[in-house]
Protein backbone atom coordinates (compact mmCIF):
# COMPACT_ATOMS: atom_id res chain seq x y z
CA UNK A 1 0.00 0.00 0.00
CA UNK A 2 1.75 3.47 -1.29
CA UNK A 3 1.79 6.11 1.38
CA UNK A 4 -1.24 8.15 -0.35
CA UNK A 5 -3.36 5.32 -0.03
CA UNK A 6 -2.73 4.63 3.42
CA UNK A 7 -3.70 8.04 4.01
CA UNK A 8 -6.74 7.62 2.34
CA UNK A 9 -7.30 4.70 4.86
CA UNK A 10 -6.25 6.91 7.97
CA UNK A 11 -9.20 9.68 6.95
CA UNK A 12 -11.92 6.80 6.50
CA UNK A 13 -10.74 5.40 9.57
CA UNK A 14 -11.73 8.45 10.99
CA UNK A 15 -15.22 8.58 10.21
CA UNK A 16 -15.00 10.87 7.08
CA UNK A 17 -15.11 10.41 2.93
CA UNK A 18 -12.66 12.02 0.25
CA UNK A 19 -13.97 13.62 -3.00
CA UNK A 20 -11.80 15.38 -5.56
CA UNK A 21 -12.69 19.26 -5.78
CA UNK A 22 -13.36 20.02 -9.38
CA UNK A 23 -10.34 22.66 -10.29
CA UNK A 24 -11.03 25.91 -13.46
CA UNK A 25 -8.92 25.16 -16.29
CA UNK A 26 -7.04 28.75 -15.08
CA UNK A 27 -5.44 26.46 -12.23
CA UNK A 28 -3.17 24.05 -11.57
CA UNK A 29 -2.50 21.26 -8.76
CA UNK A 30 -4.88 19.28 -7.02
CA UNK A 31 -7.94 20.34 -4.25
CA UNK A 32 -9.70 17.11 -2.28
CA UNK A 33 -12.40 17.69 -0.01
CA UNK A 34 -13.38 16.28 3.42
CA UNK A 35 -16.99 15.03 3.59
CA UNK A 36 -18.86 13.17 6.00
CA UNK A 37 -18.73 9.21 6.04
CA UNK A 38 -22.21 8.85 4.21
CA UNK A 39 -21.21 11.09 1.41
CA UNK A 40 -18.46 8.31 0.48
CA UNK A 41 -18.47 6.86 -2.93
CA UNK A 42 -19.78 8.44 -6.45
CA UNK A 43 -23.75 7.95 -6.18
CA UNK A 44 -25.74 9.68 -9.11
CA UNK A 45 -27.84 12.34 -7.78
CA UNK A 46 -30.32 14.31 -10.20
CA UNK A 47 -31.53 16.38 -7.27
CA UNK A 48 -28.24 18.31 -6.39
CA UNK A 49 -28.65 18.36 -2.95
CA UNK A 50 -26.21 20.30 -1.00
CA UNK A 51 -22.99 18.35 0.21
CA UNK A 52 -21.43 19.91 3.35
CA UNK A 53 -17.20 20.55 3.03
CA UNK A 54 -15.72 19.87 6.18
CA UNK A 55 -12.66 20.90 4.83
CA UNK A 56 -10.28 21.39 1.61
CA UNK A 57 -6.89 20.70 0.96
CA UNK A 58 -4.58 21.67 -1.84
CA UNK A 59 -1.10 20.39 -3.39
CA UNK A 60 0.79 20.19 -6.59
CA UNK A 61 -0.57 16.64 -6.64
CA UNK A 62 -3.27 14.38 -5.03
CA UNK A 63 -0.81 12.77 -2.77
CA UNK A 64 -0.12 16.53 -0.97
CA UNK A 65 -3.37 17.38 -0.95
CA UNK A 66 -4.23 13.94 0.78
CA UNK A 67 -2.02 14.34 3.32
CA UNK A 68 -2.78 17.96 4.32
CA UNK A 69 -6.88 16.65 4.31
CA UNK A 70 -5.78 13.83 6.53
CA UNK A 71 -4.50 16.25 9.08
CA UNK A 72 -7.49 18.30 8.64
CA UNK A 73 -10.00 15.31 9.05
CA UNK A 74 -7.90 14.38 12.26
CA UNK A 75 -7.63 17.71 14.08
CA UNK A 76 -11.58 17.98 13.61
CA UNK A 77 -11.94 14.87 15.03
CA UNK A 78 -10.31 15.03 18.26
CA UNK A 79 -12.23 18.98 18.22
CA UNK A 80 -15.27 16.58 17.72
CA UNK A 81 -14.44 14.69 21.07
CA UNK A 82 -13.49 17.72 22.86
CA UNK A 83 -9.69 17.10 22.89
CA UNK A 84 -7.12 20.05 21.70
CA UNK A 85 -9.25 22.92 19.35
CA UNK A 86 -6.79 25.26 21.02
CA UNK A 87 -4.96 27.61 18.05
CA UNK A 88 -1.67 26.42 19.84
CA UNK A 89 -2.01 22.02 19.25
CA UNK A 90 -1.93 21.08 15.81
CA UNK A 91 -2.31 17.35 13.89
CA UNK A 92 0.08 17.07 11.32
CA UNK A 93 0.50 13.79 8.64
CA UNK A 94 3.10 11.89 6.85
CA UNK A 95 4.30 8.70 5.53
CA UNK A 96 6.49 8.27 8.99
CA UNK A 97 6.65 9.98 12.52
CA UNK A 98 9.27 12.01 11.54
CA UNK A 99 8.10 13.37 8.66
CA UNK A 100 4.48 13.61 10.93
CA UNK A 101 6.02 15.43 13.62
CA UNK A 102 7.80 17.88 11.62
CA UNK A 103 4.58 18.69 9.47
CA UNK A 104 2.47 19.13 12.78
CA UNK A 105 5.64 21.44 14.42
CA UNK A 106 5.74 23.60 11.10
CA UNK A 107 1.79 24.12 11.12
CA UNK A 108 1.97 25.43 14.99
CA UNK A 109 5.09 27.76 14.12
CA UNK A 110 2.70 28.98 11.38
CA UNK A 111 -0.12 29.60 13.77
CA UNK A 112 1.85 31.31 16.43
CA UNK A 113 3.23 33.49 13.84
CA UNK A 114 -0.40 34.31 12.25
CA UNK A 115 -1.40 36.27 15.22
CA UNK A 116 1.81 38.78 15.79
CA UNK A 117 0.53 41.67 13.69
CA UNK A 118 2.53 43.75 11.03
CA UNK A 119 5.55 42.71 10.21
CA UNK A 120 8.37 43.65 7.69
CA UNK A 121 9.23 41.16 4.55
CA UNK A 122 11.59 40.58 1.63
CA UNK A 123 10.08 40.09 -1.64
CA UNK A 124 11.15 36.33 -2.51
CA UNK A 125 11.50 36.18 -6.68
CA UNK A 126 12.53 33.13 -8.25
CA UNK A 127 10.01 31.03 -6.57
CA UNK A 128 8.23 29.49 -9.71
CA UNK A 129 11.50 27.83 -11.26
CA UNK A 130 11.02 25.57 -7.88
CA UNK A 131 7.38 25.17 -7.05
CA UNK A 132 4.61 25.03 -9.66
CA UNK A 133 2.43 27.74 -9.44
CA UNK A 134 -1.23 27.15 -8.67
CA UNK A 135 -2.14 29.50 -11.93
CA UNK A 136 -1.38 27.93 -15.40
CA UNK A 137 -0.72 30.83 -16.43
CA UNK A 138 0.13 33.37 -14.09
CA UNK A 139 1.62 36.18 -16.89
CA UNK A 140 -2.41 35.95 -17.83
CA UNK A 141 -4.38 37.02 -14.83
CA UNK A 142 -4.87 39.87 -13.27
CA UNK A 143 -3.53 40.18 -10.32
CA UNK A 144 0.03 38.42 -8.82
CA UNK A 145 0.32 36.03 -6.39
CA UNK A 146 3.64 36.72 -4.18
CA UNK A 147 5.53 35.41 -1.76
CA UNK A 148 7.51 36.87 1.03
CA UNK A 149 10.28 35.98 3.55
CA UNK A 150 9.52 36.83 7.08
CA UNK A 151 10.57 36.94 10.31
CA UNK A 152 11.77 33.57 11.34
CA UNK A 153 9.76 32.12 14.44
CA UNK A 154 11.84 30.06 17.26
CA UNK A 155 14.95 30.17 13.71
CA UNK A 156 12.35 28.59 11.67
CA UNK A 157 11.85 30.47 8.26
CA UNK A 158 8.38 31.74 7.61
CA UNK A 159 6.96 32.71 4.06
CA UNK A 160 4.07 34.39 3.42
CA UNK A 161 2.02 34.54 0.23
CA UNK A 162 -0.63 37.03 -1.07
CA UNK A 163 -2.98 36.44 -3.22
CA UNK A 164 -4.44 39.33 -5.12
CA UNK A 165 -7.01 39.69 -8.15
CA UNK A 166 -8.01 42.08 -10.58
CA UNK A 167 -11.93 42.98 -9.76
CA UNK A 168 -11.89 40.93 -6.69
CA UNK A 169 -12.46 42.70 -2.84
CA UNK A 170 -10.45 40.47 -0.97
CA UNK A 171 -7.05 39.05 -1.00
CA UNK A 172 -5.71 35.63 0.65
CA UNK A 173 -2.69 35.39 2.98
CA UNK A 174 -1.59 32.25 4.11
CA UNK A 175 1.96 31.62 6.51
CA UNK A 176 3.91 28.19 6.68
CA UNK A 177 7.15 27.63 8.10
CA UNK A 178 9.50 25.66 7.12
CA UNK A 179 13.63 24.88 7.28
CA UNK A 180 13.71 24.26 3.67
CA UNK A 181 11.89 28.13 2.45
CA UNK A 182 10.96 26.08 -0.78
CA UNK A 183 9.16 23.80 1.44
CA UNK A 184 7.50 26.51 3.16
CA UNK A 185 6.45 28.66 -0.39
CA UNK A 186 5.33 24.86 -1.58
CA UNK A 187 2.91 25.18 1.71
CA UNK A 188 2.11 28.45 1.62
CA UNK A 189 0.68 29.32 -2.09
CA UNK A 190 -1.41 25.48 -2.29
CA UNK A 191 -2.41 27.14 1.34
CA UNK A 192 -3.33 30.20 -0.88
CA UNK A 193 -5.08 28.34 -3.55
CA UNK A 194 -7.19 26.60 -0.52
CA UNK A 195 -8.48 29.92 0.40
CA UNK A 196 -9.13 30.79 -3.56
CA UNK A 197 -11.38 27.74 -3.89
CA UNK A 198 -12.56 28.20 -0.48
CA UNK A 199 -13.35 32.15 -1.34
CA UNK A 200 -12.09 32.70 2.16
CA UNK A 201 -10.44 36.13 1.67
CA UNK A 202 -10.40 39.54 3.80
CA UNK A 203 -11.04 43.23 2.19
CA UNK A 204 -8.33 43.82 0.04
CA UNK A 205 -5.64 46.27 1.30
CA UNK A 206 -6.67 45.60 5.01
CA UNK A 207 -3.80 46.67 7.33
CA UNK A 208 -1.75 46.45 4.30
CA UNK A 209 0.13 49.46 5.19
CA UNK A 210 1.70 47.81 7.73
CA UNK A 211 3.45 45.44 6.01
CA UNK A 212 6.67 46.80 4.46
CA UNK A 213 8.88 44.86 2.24
CA UNK A 214 12.68 45.38 2.47
CA UNK A 215 13.40 44.44 -0.49
CA UNK A 216 14.24 41.09 -2.37
CA UNK A 217 15.77 37.88 -2.41
CA UNK A 218 15.89 35.18 -4.75
CA UNK A 219 14.78 31.66 -3.64
CA UNK A 220 18.08 30.00 -4.66
CA UNK A 221 19.97 31.75 -2.40
CA UNK A 222 17.89 31.31 0.58
CA UNK A 223 17.77 27.24 0.02
CA UNK A 224 21.28 26.43 -1.01
CA UNK A 225 21.61 22.66 0.10
CA UNK A 226 22.99 24.27 3.82
CA UNK A 227 21.75 22.91 7.24
CA UNK A 228 18.09 24.29 6.34
CA UNK A 229 16.81 21.54 4.56
CA UNK A 230 17.91 18.98 7.55
CA UNK A 231 15.46 16.36 9.51
CA UNK A 232 13.44 16.30 12.71
CA UNK A 233 16.20 15.89 14.71
CA UNK A 234 17.97 19.17 13.37
CA UNK A 235 14.56 21.13 13.51
CA UNK A 236 13.87 19.73 17.47
CA UNK A 237 17.82 21.60 17.68
CA UNK A 238 16.38 24.73 16.87
CA UNK A 239 13.58 24.87 18.87
CA UNK A 240 15.25 23.91 21.50
CA UNK A 241 18.22 26.84 21.10
CA UNK A 242 15.76 29.45 20.67
CA UNK A 243 13.40 28.24 24.08
CA UNK A 244 9.91 27.05 22.01
CA UNK A 245 8.69 24.27 24.19
CA UNK A 246 6.80 21.65 22.01
CA UNK A 247 5.99 18.32 22.66
CA UNK A 248 4.49 15.79 20.34
CA UNK A 249 2.60 12.70 20.76
CA UNK A 250 1.64 9.78 17.84
CA UNK A 251 -2.06 9.46 16.93
CA UNK A 252 -2.47 6.72 15.09
CA UNK A 253 -0.42 4.57 12.16
CA UNK A 254 -1.40 2.77 9.05
CA UNK A 255 0.64 1.40 7.41
CA UNK A 256 2.62 3.80 5.38
CA UNK A 257 0.66 6.66 6.73
CA UNK A 258 1.40 8.57 10.95
CA UNK A 259 -0.95 11.28 12.76
CA UNK A 260 1.03 13.68 15.09
CA UNK A 261 -0.42 15.86 17.67
CA UNK A 262 2.01 19.26 18.99
CA UNK A 263 1.27 21.53 21.55
CA UNK A 264 3.05 24.35 22.83
CA UNK A 265 3.70 22.86 26.65
CA UNK A 266 3.51 26.03 28.21
CA UNK A 267 2.38 29.34 28.73
CA UNK A 268 0.55 30.56 25.33
CA UNK A 269 1.29 34.24 24.26
CA UNK A 270 -0.94 37.15 25.32
CA UNK A 271 -3.86 37.36 24.04
CA UNK A 272 -3.13 40.08 21.48
CA UNK A 273 -1.07 37.99 19.76
CA UNK A 274 -3.81 35.32 19.54
CA UNK A 275 -4.57 34.25 16.18
CA UNK A 276 -7.83 36.76 14.80
CA UNK A 277 -6.42 39.44 16.03
CA UNK A 278 -4.32 42.54 14.48
CA UNK A 279 -2.54 39.93 12.47
CA UNK A 280 -2.14 40.45 9.17
CA UNK A 281 -1.85 36.87 8.05
CA UNK A 282 -4.65 33.66 7.95
CA UNK A 283 -3.74 31.19 10.74
CA UNK A 284 -3.70 27.71 8.29
CA UNK A 285 -6.89 26.29 10.53
CA UNK A 286 -8.21 22.82 9.02
CA UNK A 287 -12.36 23.46 8.59
CA UNK A 288 -14.68 25.66 6.57
CA UNK A 289 -18.15 25.36 8.12
CA UNK A 290 -20.90 26.68 5.62
CA UNK A 291 -19.47 25.64 2.50
CA UNK A 292 -21.10 23.14 -0.07
CA UNK A 293 -18.95 20.98 -2.59
CA UNK A 294 -19.99 22.00 -6.27
CA UNK A 295 -23.06 20.35 -8.22
CA UNK A 296 -20.30 18.57 -10.39
CA UNK A 297 -20.40 16.16 -7.36
CA UNK A 298 -23.34 15.18 -7.61
CA UNK A 299 -22.58 13.75 -11.43
CA UNK A 300 -19.98 11.68 -11.16
CA UNK A 301 -18.22 9.19 -13.28
CA UNK A 302 -17.09 5.83 -11.27
CA UNK A 303 -13.71 4.93 -12.52
CA UNK A 304 -15.21 1.17 -13.11
CA UNK A 305 -17.52 2.33 -15.15
CA UNK A 306 -15.52 4.45 -17.07
CA UNK A 307 -12.32 2.33 -16.89
CA UNK A 308 -11.86 0.66 -20.65
CA UNK A 309 -12.70 4.21 -22.24
CA UNK A 310 -9.90 5.74 -20.01
CA UNK A 311 -7.62 3.10 -21.02
CA UNK A 312 -8.62 3.51 -24.67
CA UNK A 313 -7.82 7.13 -24.42
CA UNK A 314 -4.38 6.90 -22.98
CA UNK A 315 -3.63 3.99 -25.61
CA UNK A 316 -4.40 6.31 -28.16
CA UNK A 317 -2.68 9.56 -27.68
CA UNK A 318 0.01 10.78 -29.97
CA UNK A 319 3.63 11.13 -28.15
CA UNK A 320 5.99 13.50 -30.05
CA UNK A 321 9.06 11.78 -29.05
CA UNK A 322 8.28 8.10 -29.90
CA UNK A 323 7.71 6.67 -33.48
CA UNK A 324 4.07 5.82 -32.68
CA UNK A 325 2.51 5.69 -36.27
CA UNK A 326 4.10 4.20 -39.16
CA UNK A 327 5.58 6.58 -42.14
CA UNK A 328 3.53 6.84 -44.95
CA UNK A 329 4.38 8.42 -48.11
CA UNK A 330 0.91 7.46 -50.47
CA UNK A 331 2.91 9.52 -53.46
CA UNK A 332 5.38 6.64 -53.68
CA UNK A 333 2.84 3.52 -52.90
CA UNK A 334 1.92 1.30 -55.51
CA UNK A 335 -0.93 1.34 -58.37
CA UNK A 336 -3.15 -1.09 -56.12
CA UNK A 337 -2.55 0.89 -53.17
CA UNK A 338 -3.37 4.06 -54.73
CA UNK A 339 -6.21 2.66 -56.32
CA UNK A 340 -8.05 1.06 -53.32
CA UNK A 341 -7.17 4.13 -51.31
CA UNK A 342 -9.07 6.02 -54.33
CA UNK A 343 -12.06 3.54 -53.75
CA UNK A 344 -13.27 4.47 -50.21
CA UNK A 345 -16.62 2.97 -50.67
CA UNK A 346 -18.56 0.11 -50.68
CA UNK A 347 -20.50 -1.15 -53.95
CA UNK A 348 -23.73 -3.37 -53.91
CA UNK A 349 -23.31 -3.75 -58.14
CA UNK A 350 -26.10 -6.62 -58.06
CA UNK A 351 -28.58 -4.74 -56.27
CA UNK A 352 -32.16 -5.49 -57.78
CA UNK A 353 -33.31 -1.48 -57.20
CA UNK A 354 -30.59 0.95 -57.91
CA UNK A 355 -32.20 4.90 -57.52
CA UNK A 356 -29.69 7.74 -59.27
CA UNK A 357 -29.49 10.93 -57.30
CA UNK A 358 -26.96 12.91 -59.54
CA UNK A 359 -29.82 14.33 -61.80
CA UNK A 360 -32.76 15.25 -59.37
CA UNK A 361 -33.96 18.83 -58.73
CA UNK A 362 -32.15 20.93 -56.12
CA UNK A 363 -33.69 21.53 -52.90
CA UNK A 364 -34.23 25.47 -52.27
CA UNK A 365 -32.16 25.70 -48.98
CA UNK A 366 -32.49 27.84 -45.77
CA UNK A 367 -29.69 30.81 -44.71
CA UNK A 368 -27.00 29.26 -42.62
CA UNK A 369 -28.43 31.69 -39.85
CA UNK A 370 -31.52 30.69 -40.15
CA UNK A 371 -30.58 26.84 -40.25
CA UNK A 372 -28.89 26.64 -37.41
CA UNK A 373 -30.89 29.04 -35.17
CA UNK A 374 -34.29 27.10 -35.62
CA UNK A 375 -32.50 22.99 -35.41
CA UNK A 376 -34.06 21.08 -32.84
CA UNK A 377 -33.80 17.55 -32.57
CA UNK A 378 -36.93 16.82 -31.22
CA UNK A 379 -38.59 18.98 -33.31
CA UNK A 380 -42.34 17.54 -34.74
CA UNK A 381 -42.36 15.23 -37.23
CA UNK A 382 -45.11 14.67 -39.34
CA UNK A 383 -46.75 11.85 -41.61
CA UNK A 384 -45.72 13.14 -44.82
CA UNK A 385 -43.01 11.13 -47.03
CA UNK A 386 -39.85 12.51 -47.66
CA UNK A 387 -39.29 13.61 -51.34
CA UNK A 388 -36.31 11.33 -53.25
CA UNK A 389 -34.60 15.03 -54.26
CA UNK A 390 -34.89 16.06 -50.67
CA UNK A 391 -33.31 13.11 -49.18
CA UNK A 392 -30.53 12.85 -52.50
CA UNK A 393 -30.12 16.48 -51.38
CA UNK A 394 -29.10 15.79 -48.21
CA UNK A 395 -26.94 12.23 -48.97
CA UNK A 396 -25.02 14.54 -51.59
CA UNK A 397 -24.20 17.76 -49.64
CA UNK A 398 -23.36 16.18 -47.08
CA UNK A 399 -21.24 13.14 -48.37
CA UNK A 400 -20.96 13.22 -52.02
CA UNK A 401 -17.94 13.48 -54.25
CA UNK A 402 -17.22 17.18 -54.67
CA UNK A 403 -13.51 16.86 -56.55
CA UNK A 404 -10.69 15.18 -56.47
CA UNK A 405 -6.91 15.52 -55.08
CA UNK A 406 -3.89 14.29 -56.61
CA UNK A 407 -1.84 11.46 -55.20
CA UNK A 408 1.59 11.06 -56.95
CA UNK A 409 2.49 11.92 -60.61
CA UNK A 410 -0.95 9.68 -62.15
CA UNK A 411 -2.77 8.74 -59.43
CA UNK A 412 -6.33 10.96 -57.90
CA UNK A 413 -8.42 10.31 -54.64
CA UNK A 414 -11.79 11.54 -54.75
CA UNK A 415 -12.83 14.48 -52.00
CA UNK A 416 -15.97 14.95 -50.48
CA UNK A 417 -17.67 17.81 -48.84
CA UNK A 418 -17.06 16.60 -45.34
CA UNK A 419 -13.70 16.43 -43.51
CA UNK A 420 -12.38 12.87 -42.67
CA UNK A 421 -8.65 12.11 -41.25
CA UNK A 422 -5.41 11.40 -44.01
CA UNK A 423 -8.85 11.64 -46.39
CA UNK A 424 -9.79 7.80 -45.85
CA UNK A 425 -13.46 8.40 -45.40
CA UNK A 426 -14.42 5.34 -42.85
CA UNK A 427 -17.82 6.05 -42.46
CA UNK A 428 -20.21 4.57 -45.09
CA UNK A 429 -24.03 5.68 -44.90
CA UNK A 430 -26.82 3.40 -45.18
CA UNK A 431 -30.31 4.42 -45.49
CA UNK A 432 -33.05 2.43 -43.69
CA UNK A 433 -36.19 4.06 -46.32
CA UNK A 434 -39.74 3.75 -44.70
CA UNK A 435 -41.80 6.71 -46.11
CA UNK A 436 -39.79 8.34 -49.06
CA UNK A 437 -41.72 8.85 -52.39
CA UNK A 438 -40.80 6.65 -55.59
CA UNK A 439 -38.81 4.47 -53.44
CA UNK A 440 -39.36 1.10 -52.20
CA UNK A 441 -39.13 0.33 -48.53
CA UNK A 442 -35.76 -0.93 -47.40
CA UNK A 443 -32.05 -0.36 -46.74
CA UNK A 444 -29.90 0.97 -48.93
CA UNK A 445 -26.36 1.84 -49.40
CA UNK A 446 -25.88 5.48 -50.44
CA UNK A 447 -23.04 5.02 -53.10
CA UNK A 448 -20.87 8.63 -53.02
CA UNK A 449 -19.20 8.37 -56.24
CA UNK A 450 -22.00 7.15 -58.15
CA UNK A 451 -24.52 9.34 -56.56
CA UNK A 452 -26.97 5.83 -56.33
CA UNK A 453 -28.97 4.42 -53.91
CA UNK A 454 -28.31 0.73 -53.78
CA UNK A 455 -30.98 -1.94 -52.43
CA UNK A 456 -28.86 -4.38 -49.55
CA UNK A 457 -31.98 -5.42 -48.10
CA UNK A 458 -35.81 -5.30 -47.89
CA UNK A 459 -35.10 -8.90 -45.69
CA UNK A 460 -36.18 -7.15 -41.78
CA UNK A 461 -39.01 -6.71 -39.84
CA UNK A 462 -39.67 -2.76 -39.22
CA UNK A 463 -41.27 -3.60 -35.67
CA UNK A 464 -37.68 -5.23 -34.79
CA UNK A 465 -35.82 -1.96 -35.98
CA UNK A 466 -38.41 0.06 -33.33
CA UNK A 467 -37.67 -2.57 -30.60
CA UNK A 468 -34.24 -2.34 -30.47
CA UNK A 469 -34.10 1.13 -30.74
CA UNK A 470 -34.36 3.38 -27.56
CA UNK A 471 -37.26 5.76 -28.51
CA UNK A 472 -39.60 3.76 -30.60
CA UNK A 473 -42.25 5.93 -30.81
CA UNK A 474 -40.31 8.49 -32.23
CA UNK A 475 -38.29 6.10 -34.53
CA UNK A 476 -41.37 5.02 -36.08
CA UNK A 477 -42.13 8.53 -37.01
CA UNK A 478 -38.96 8.93 -39.05
CA UNK A 479 -39.59 8.58 -43.27
CA UNK A 480 -35.43 7.64 -43.61
CA UNK A 481 -32.90 6.54 -40.65
CA UNK A 482 -29.60 6.90 -41.71
CA UNK A 483 -26.96 4.70 -40.16
CA UNK A 484 -23.26 5.78 -40.22
CA UNK A 485 -21.39 2.69 -40.65
CA UNK A 486 -17.37 2.22 -39.54
CA UNK A 487 -14.92 0.42 -41.37
CA UNK A 488 -12.00 0.58 -38.90
CA UNK A 489 -9.65 -1.35 -41.16
CA UNK A 490 -10.22 1.63 -44.23
CA UNK A 491 -8.37 3.93 -41.23
CA UNK A 492 -6.41 1.98 -38.89
CA UNK A 493 -4.15 0.48 -40.63
CA UNK A 494 -2.44 3.82 -40.93
CA UNK A 495 -3.82 5.64 -37.05
CA UNK A 496 -3.27 2.29 -35.25
CA UNK A 497 -4.87 2.80 -31.88
CA UNK A 498 -5.51 6.07 -32.54
CA UNK A 499 -7.62 5.53 -36.07
CA UNK A 500 -10.46 4.72 -33.70
CA UNK A 501 -10.57 8.77 -32.54
CA UNK A 502 -10.52 9.86 -35.89
CA UNK A 503 -12.99 7.06 -36.79
CA UNK A 504 -15.51 8.19 -33.85
CA UNK A 505 -14.76 12.08 -35.18
CA UNK A 506 -15.11 11.63 -38.97
CA UNK A 507 -18.29 10.24 -38.11
CA UNK A 508 -19.60 13.32 -36.24
CA UNK A 509 -18.09 15.28 -38.69
CA UNK A 510 -20.25 13.41 -41.18
CA UNK A 511 -23.81 13.27 -38.55
CA UNK A 512 -22.85 17.32 -38.52
CA UNK A 513 -23.08 17.35 -42.12
CA UNK A 514 -26.52 15.46 -42.58
CA UNK A 515 -27.77 17.50 -39.63
CA UNK A 516 -27.13 20.66 -41.20
CA UNK A 517 -28.01 20.03 -44.44
CA UNK A 518 -31.41 18.44 -43.49
CA UNK A 519 -32.23 21.14 -41.74
CA UNK A 520 -31.55 23.55 -44.55
CA UNK A 521 -33.73 21.80 -46.63
CA UNK A 522 -36.88 22.06 -44.52
CA UNK A 523 -36.11 18.98 -42.70
CA UNK A 524 -36.21 17.82 -39.01
CA UNK A 525 -33.14 15.31 -38.31
CA UNK A 526 -32.67 13.75 -34.98
CA UNK A 527 -29.35 12.43 -34.49
CA UNK A 528 -29.33 9.38 -32.07
CA UNK A 529 -26.91 7.18 -30.04
CA UNK A 530 -29.83 4.50 -28.69
CA UNK A 531 -30.08 1.69 -29.95
CA UNK A 532 -28.81 -1.91 -29.65
CA UNK A 533 -25.59 -2.40 -31.45
CA UNK A 534 -25.86 -5.80 -32.54
CA UNK A 535 -29.14 -5.60 -33.65
CA UNK A 536 -28.53 -3.18 -36.26
CA UNK A 537 -25.03 -4.51 -37.01
CA UNK A 538 -26.48 -7.58 -38.45
CA UNK A 539 -29.34 -5.67 -40.33
CA UNK A 540 -26.53 -4.09 -42.24
CA UNK A 541 -24.98 -7.04 -42.29
CA UNK A 542 -21.52 -6.27 -40.66
CA UNK A 543 -19.32 -8.30 -38.10
CA UNK A 544 -19.23 -5.22 -35.07
CA UNK A 545 -15.63 -5.97 -34.71
CA UNK A 546 -14.00 -4.41 -37.88
CA UNK A 547 -17.39 -3.30 -39.12
CA UNK A 548 -19.83 -1.73 -36.92
CA UNK A 549 -22.76 0.56 -37.03
CA UNK A 550 -22.05 3.41 -34.78
CA UNK A 551 -24.81 6.25 -34.92
CA UNK A 552 -28.20 7.27 -36.90
CA UNK A 553 -30.14 9.97 -38.04
CA UNK A 554 -33.60 10.14 -37.78
CA UNK A 555 -34.95 12.29 -41.56
CA UNK A 556 -38.65 13.58 -41.81
CA UNK A 557 -40.86 16.06 -42.83
CA UNK A 558 -41.47 19.00 -40.19
CA UNK A 559 -44.82 18.72 -38.67
CA UNK A 560 -47.46 20.99 -40.31
CA UNK A 561 -48.63 23.59 -37.32
CA UNK A 562 -52.61 23.68 -36.93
Amino acid sequence: MSGAEAAAELVAGLGFAVRDMPLPLYLNGWCLALLREEAAGERLDLTGAPVEVLDVAAGADRAAALWRLLAGAAALRLEARGVGGSVWETVGAGSCEAEATAAAVYDLLARVRAGSGGDEGRRIVGWESAVRHPWRSPRDIGGELACHLLEPVAGVPCVGAVLRLAGSPSEVRVLACDLSVTRAVDKAVYGVLRGHVLEAGRPTGADFAEFAEKDQVRLAELDDGSERTGGIGHLRDVLRRHAMPVSTQRLAEEAGAVLVRAKISAEPPPAEQLPGGPGLWDAPRPGHGGTVAPAQLSLPCERDRVEVSRAFHENSKLRAGYGTLPKVDLARAGAPVQGLLARAHRDFPHARRVYGLADLERPVLAPLEETVSRRRSWAPIGATPLGLPELAGVLRMAYGTTGSGRLGPTSTVPLRATPSAGGLYPIDLFVLVTRVDGVEPGLYYFHPSRMELQLVTTDYDLEDVLAHSGYAARVGQAAAIVLYVASFRRNQWKYWERGYRTVLLDCGHLAHSVVLTANASGLVAHPMVAFADDYFNRLVGVDGVDDAVLYLTLLGRAKERP
